[in-house]
């Protein structure tokens, strides 16, 4: 589902960059939401800010693995269903301070 509020002004950016990132995090919350939605959202937050948030149903990261998300690439804990959390948040993080 895409939920982009049709005022945000175009965006000053890298595309390609920008399109890796947001591209790593849908495939990434697809992967692990076997039921539900997956949906991307946009909006403008203030004058300079526009706020994109990927956002899932799917089985999340265990809380022992928060600390470690935004760290480079970090393989997190197999699931039940055998597959593995692959975490490379770092860009992303970047970007929430930069920003």
């Amino acid at each position: 589902m895409v939920d982009v509020d049709e005022h945000i002004p175009l965006l000053d950016t890298d595309e390609k960059w920008l399109f890796e990132i947001l591209f790593s995090l849908l495939v990434n919350a697809q992967k692990f939401t076997q039921e539900g939605s997956v949906t991307l959202s946009a909006r403008q937050r203030s004058k300079d800010k526009i706020e994109i948030i990927v956002a899932d149903t799917g089985i999340g990261i265990p809380a022992e693995d928060l600390p470690n998300m935004y760290q480079p690439c970090v393989q997190l804990q197999q699931n039940s269903g055998g597959s593995s959390h692959a975490c490379c948040l770092a860009l992303t993080r970047w970007l929430q301070v930069r920003g």
